[in-house]
């Protein structure tokens, strides 16, 4: 696999130490992954709003405040 695409199946560190949502979970791996957030709200069929609130609480509860630190964030746990 893609080496910024996340391990689907098990929780990873982050998750615990943040207690992120499975759905939090699941919109983290698809932005990782490349999807749009257009693409996200149709994979998971919910609405684009609905994908920019998860977005928004992903990053207030990793203190993040844009993508590109959301992958640094993950790379840096993967290592």
């Amino acid at each position: 696999p893609h080496p910024w695409h996340p391990r689907p199946s098990a929780p990873s560190e982050l998750d615990s130490r943040y207690a992120l949502t499975e759905r939090e979970r699941e919109v983290s791996q698809l932005m990782l992954g490349g999807s749009s957030t257009k693409e996200i709200a149709r994979r998971l069929a919910i609405s684009i709003e609905t994908v920019r609130a998860h977005k928004k609480h992903l990053y207030a509860k990793l203190g993040v405040s844009s993508q590109s630190e959301l992958f640094s964030l993950f790379w840096q746990a993967r290592r």
